[in-house]
């Protein structure tokens, strides 16, 4: 553990944008691993995100990317009972929230883009504030979208893809926050984040 903690440093110098090509790159390999180091592996790097006692929204989501594509936790999680956006209208609030503030410039603006492509399904659908910026909220809400019904994935996806082209472009928080939110689906990454 020890000679993992000098990786710190060097991985941060490379910035969220580098990081994420980073793990991009090593999670076909990390796929291949069997059950037993595959969860020692999320566990160390779980320990590394909480080394210094701040878990960090980067952090978290990276995290949370790659735990939602190798654990078998997640896959148990996605098999119970599914829920519809109605039903989860908190938490894909607070997750198109995030996705809005991300960029920085427009929120509420870019909010209300991502809300319009819900507004049928999900009336309900709330802007959550600086509650979006709280890694364990995010984290508990991504959670509870492991069992959203495959009918709303694509319309949450919809609605936060609408979020962060807003403003016509992707910065490297929000490019994190859709992969996220892609690994939280099971979805595809759309052409927005695969060609960028």
């Amino acid at each position: 553990f020890g000679n993992l903690v000098e990786l710190i440093a060097p991985i941060e110098a490379l910035g969220e944008a580098r990081q994420l090509d980073l793990v991009e790159l090593t999670l076909p390999a990390l796929r291949e691993l069997p059950a037993e180091p595959c969860r020692q592996f999320l566990e160390r790097m779980g320990r590394l995100a909480m080394i210094d006692r701040i878990l960090s929204l980067p952090e978290l989501l990276l995290y949370t990317l790659v735990e939602y594509r190798l654990s078998q936790r997640v896959t148990a999680c996605r098999m119970r009972s599914p829920k519809t956006l109605l039903h989860l209208s908190q938490a894909a609030g607070l997750v198109l929230s995030a996705v809005a503030r991300a960029s920085s410039r427009d929120t509420p603006l870019a909010f209300a883009e991502g809300r319009a492509q819900l507004a049928a399904r999900c009336p309900a659908i709330a802007f959550a504030g600086e509650q979006a910026d709280d890694a364990i909220a995010l984290r508990r809400a991504l959670e509870q979208l492991l069992f959203l019904t495959p009918m709303d994935k694509p319309l949450l996806l919809r609605a936060a893809v609408a979020a962060v082209s807003f403003d016509g472009s992707v910065s490297p928080r929000e490019n994190l926050l859709l992969r996220a939110l892609c690994a939280t689906l099971d979805v595809p990454l759309p052409p927005l984040l695969a060609s960028s």
